[in-house]
């Protein structure tokens, strides 16, 4: 029974118009309230003309629409009261519920998150993926406010981005941002279906194929003049396609010699086998830290402070000491020039000599 109630409140009084819905569940109650008694009394006798259609079933889907682009019912109540309305939405492929993008982009948000490994809704990936879920919020909102759209209106959306020089990973990017909130949207009820990909065949969607990134790119560090000598050098090909000028470039300067590799190996020949710490850097042409420097690194021998006797007679116990033991021993010989300062000595320039057992 349709009836109107006044309701008193802390600030204003409205009025409330009762009626029933007459749907497949059982009756249906529903209220809508306004600020006069005279719009309340005008929606009464509509109100009365719902009632009563929804009873006996009698309302055609163009009056139900006409009640509801009028706000008299909600395409919910519409759907759930007159199956022949509930049937043309279906047949036109239309949502029973209005679009609300606040729950959308809750829903969207959650989502997100819990797909993501940072749960962090502050996070800078979270914020960069709902950045992209207002841009395509706006391209909905601007191109189609009701989510009514065909597959051929995305397939233009992407080529018009590929057109304005949007990259593959980029037009993915936005792919699957419309895919998840059509998705949500789709479950809500505001949407009908998704129309980038079917319901039936899950390889039939749409696709966006990206070029593979190469594992490994080889990369070399050039002077910036030879690497803008080899960037801005054009070759001249002749009529065979052949290149027919040399290509000239600078070259690196060559590295200069290290000292050691200067010393002649015949005056090496001419000197005494022992030899003092001042002959060994005039037969070298070094100088004193020089000299240090090659004994730390291991190129000359460190000086013994043994004399030559002494250095010879435990060279004499230690062969006579690996032959009881039957081994092999390997006696670095540096060279024919043996160097010593003071009263040391060692060989120079390094060869193997097996000992005998």
């Amino acid at each position: 029974m349709t009836s109107v109630h006044d309701r008193i409140g802390k600030r204003s009084t409205s009025d409330r118009v009762s009626f029933l819905l007459h749907t497949t569940d059982g009756p249906w109650q529903r209220a809508k309230t306004f600020d006069s008694k005279s719009d309340a009394n005008t929606f009464l006798s509509i109100a009365n003309l719902i009632e009563s259609k929804s009873k006996m079933n009698l309302a055609p889907p163009e009056e139900v629409d006409l009640w509801v682009k009028q706000g008299y019912l909600s395409l919910d109540e519409a759907r759930r009261t007159f199956p022949f309305f509930a049937a043309r939405l279906q047949a036109e492929k239309k949502a029973y519920v209005p679009v609300d993008w606040r729950i959308i982009e809750e829903e969207y948000s959650d989502t997100r998150i819990d797909r993501a490994g940072d749960k962090d809704e502050l996070s800078d990936d979270h914020r960069t993926k709902m950045g992209l879920f207002r841009r395509v919020k706006r391209w909905f909102q601007e191109e189609h406010s009701t989510l009514e759209l065909t597959r051929s209106d995305v397939t233009a959306r992407l080529r018009l981005m590929r057109n304005n020089g949007h990259k593959a990973q980029t037009r993915k990017h936005w792919l699957s941002a419309f895919n998840l909130i059509a998705d949500i949207a789709v479950r809500l009820g505001m949407m009908y279906e998704n129309p980038a990909k079917s319901t039936t065949d899950a390889k039939d969607k749409i696709t966006i194929s990206v070029p593979a990134r190469p594992k490994y790119v080889k990369r070399m560090l050039l002077p910036q003049h030879i690497a803008q000598a080899m960037l801005s050098w054009r070759p001249n090909f002749d009529d065979q396609g052949m290149i027919n000028e040399e290509r000239s470039h600078e070259r690196k300067p060559a590295r200069k010699p290290h000292a050691l590799a200067s010393v002649r190996l015949d005056r090496l020949n001419q000197l005494p086998d022992l030899l003092r710490r001042t002959d060994v850097m005039d037969v070298l042409n070094i100088s004193n830290a020089s000299l240090k420097r090659y004994v730390a690194q291991g190129i000359l021998p460190s000086h013994s402070t043994r004399s030559a006797a002494t250095a010879q007679r435990r060279r004499a116990r230690d062969i006579k000491a690996a032959r009881a033991r039957k081994k092999v021993y390997l006696r670095v010989k540096l060279s024919h020039l043996r160097c010593g300062w003071g009263k040391s000595a060692k060989f120079l320039f390094p060869y193997l000599v097996t000992c005998g057992i």
